[in-house]
């Protein structure tokens, strides 16, 4: 198991899976795109780009190491907030379908009503996935209730302004850059002042702040564990009952319980070893089931079946794999019977736990349909969450395509302004994977250690890349495994750093002989 679960290991499933996403991203760069500008003018426009940034980054990074440790972190956190409020307020975002579908259930909450669906947004939910004819209030469990529950927690607090939850998401981001910032400084290693500002101005994390969504809280929840795993000494009685708990108000904010579980076993497995890591791991998933017990009697006492986090997963994977099948005749997948017929079942959680058997033979057709055909899938699946990272610019400020009945502006998605916004996102997208593909072939080559929560990251990594292998998304999913990019790209960053001090020294002591 020690072999298995090494650094060296990771790097050789790590570096693929990096490959492929620069591949897709460098392929997007060439596709021709309607909304976007000609690549022979996009291509320019982003390496220039590219090139400020990447100059930018580097002063940066020398003023922070002229800096002590807690005058560094006080800097990020600095401009992290800082980013953050002013996207805040510069940006009034109107908040649309997930997102107003969750302040919909977090007023709900909030006014006695139950975690329930009432409308008007969120029978968008209702009537493209649950099913229809069900009358409102609607009691649900489609959704992980993990930030509708902490915004009705602010309701309550601070009374009914979507606001303050668009504030909080301002202190998650730049928790999340202290976070990322003592994962490694507490080990004296300056890869997380690197990594910290990075996230600090990936402008992904800054334009999720005005979405009353799951990212900022989400992120944060996984850094938390990781810095938990690292800070917390392996002797300390509390620190794996705290990580099962952790690990479970992670899951109920997003769905992300099989990855979690495995990311985290792993990682306790690789710092503690088999036997060891055993009862560890025993203890850890008692604690996650127990956190976890509340929400689930709930479900039990309302659907009679045992929902540990949402009914969401099974619907989304039914739905997102249909992709992948190829069409049977003139039909494709969706329009046959019996998908027909498991969409058209209303009951929710029946409808979830027939949607991971539809995955699953989804899966085994497309298969079927040949290596070629199975590898184009693999490829657009990766391509349609990895290739880029503009999701979170479109849903911070733009309204909705199913909110057409709603009042309100549309944005524009047009112009030089809008234009100059996509080529800086992809800019900094290209120079994240690029560098985090340089940090990975660094992994396992050194003698140098990694915290553990670095490996619970790293399997988290994969075990997302894999999933969106399997089911196509959109690159708003890629949000969760972000930090891990930019820690790997700080790590490639840091590589090109010390061979360039390496060739200057090595260009100064031949200058003697030259003379």
């Amino acid at each position: 198991m020690a072999d298995i679960l090494s650094w060296a290991t990771f790097r050789r499933i790590l570096v693929p899976a990096l490959w492929t996403i620069a591949v897709v991203t460098m392929t997007r760069l060439l596709w021709p795109d309607p909304a976007a500008l000609p690549w022979h003018l996009r291509i320019p426009a982003i390496a220039v780009y590219g090139a400020i940034l990447l100059g930018c980054y580097h002063l940066c990074c020398e003023r922070l190491d002229a800096l002590g440790m807690w005058p560094s972190l006080a800097a990020i956190v600095i401009i992290a907030l800082g980013l953050r409020a002013a996207w805040f307020g510069a940006v009034k975002n109107e908040q649309v379908s997930d997102f107003a579908i969750y302040q919909e259930l977090a007023a709900s909450l909030a006014s006695g009503k139950g975690y329930a669906i009432t409308g008007p947004v969120g029978v968008e939910d209702m009537e493209f996935s649950i099913g229809k004819g069900h009358s409102l209030p609607y009691t649900t469990a489609f959704r992980p209730p993990g930030a509708p529950l902490w915004g009705a927690l602010l309701y309550k607090v601070f009374g009914p302004n979507p606001k303050v939850f668009l504030v909080s998401n301002i202190i998650f981001g730049a928790g999340t850059a202290a976070l990322i910032f003592l994962l490694f400084e507490l080990q004296g290693a300056r890869l997380g002042r690197r990594a910290a500002l990075a996230w600090s101005v990936y402008p992904s994390s800054v334009m999720a702040t005005n979405l009353y969504g799951t990212e900022a809280l989400s992120v944060f929840s996984l850094m938390l564990i990781a810095w938990t795993l690292t800070a917390c000494p392996d002797r300390a009685r509390a620190k794996m009952p705290l990580v099962g708990l952790l690990a479970a108000a992670a899951a109920l904010i997003r769905s992300l319980l099989v990855p979690l579980i495995v990311s985290i076993s792993a990682a306790i497995w690789m710092g503690a070893g088999m036997k060891r890591g055993m009862s560890r791991v025993a203890v850890f998933l008692a604690f996650a089931a127990l956190g976890l017990m509340p929400w689930t009697v709930r479900n039990w006492s309302v659907f009679h079946r045992v929902i540990p986090v949402c009914t969401l997963e099974g619907m989304f994977l039914g739905q997102h794999t249909a992709l992948n099948v190829p069409p049977d005749g003139q039909d494709a997948p969706w329009q046959e019977a019996s998908y027909r017929r498991w969409r058209e079942t209303s009951d929710e959680a029946e409808r979830s736990a027939r949607g991971y058997g539809i995955a699953a033979d989804n899966l085994r057709r497309m298969l079927l349909g040949g290596p070629l055909h199975a590898s184009l899938c693999l490829f657009f699946n990766v391509w349609s969450v990895f290739s880029d990272d503009q999701d979170i610019l479109l849903w911070s400020i733009r309204r909705s395509f199913m909110s057409s009945r709603r009042s309100g502006p549309e944005f524009v998605m047009e112009g030089p302004s809008y234009q100059r916004w996509r080529c800086l996102l992809t800019a900094f997208h290209l120079l994240v994977v690029l560098g985090a593909l340089a940090g990975a072939l660094r992994l396992g080559t050194t003698r140098e250690s990694h915290p553990p929560g670095l490996a619970f990251l790293a399997v988290f990594f994969l075990m997302t890349f894999a999933a969106h292998a399997l089911t196509r998304g959109t690159h708003r999913y890629q949000f969760l495994v972000q930090p891990f990019m930019l820690i790997l790209a700080a790590r490639g960053y840091d590589g090109i750093r010390e061979r360039r001090g390496l060739i200057r020294d090595a260009v100064r002591r031949l200058r003697p002989s030259w003379g």
